[in-house]
């Protein structure tokens, strides 16, 4: 990868990223110019809608889980997700935000 990286970079007319967060580091590590950046972010299935409390039942209760309870972090276990200060801030709502938090989405 380092020897095919940095040249690609420099030959590519335009390169597609999934965040803004990845447009920035390609400016501030790589000194690419931001025009030739452009995120597109990921779509999502419909498939992938809130759920009711019956509809979440049956597996929460198999886990120990409550709905609305319970923070449900996709990914892998890297120290750049810094999920531990995700949690804390979540833990630091306000209880009336929290209770009615039952569907959070964020992306980077």
């Amino acid at each position: 990868m380092d020897k095919y990286f940095q040249p690609g970079l420099e030959r590519a007319s335009l390169i597609l990223t999934d965040s803004e967060f990845v447009k920035r580091e390609l400016i501030e590590v790589f000194g690419v110019q931001a025009e030739r950046i452009r995120p597109v972010m990921l779509g999502v299935e419909p498939l992938f809608h809130p759920r009711s409390v019956e509809e979440t039942q049956p597996v929460l209760q198999r886990h120990g889980l409550t709905h609305g309870q319970y923070l449900l972090a996709v990914g892998t276990l890297e120290p750049r997700k810094n999920l531990k200060v995700a949690l804390h801030a979540f833990m630091q709502l306000a209880p009336r935000v929290a209770e009615n938090s039952t569907h959070w989405y964020w992306s980077e």
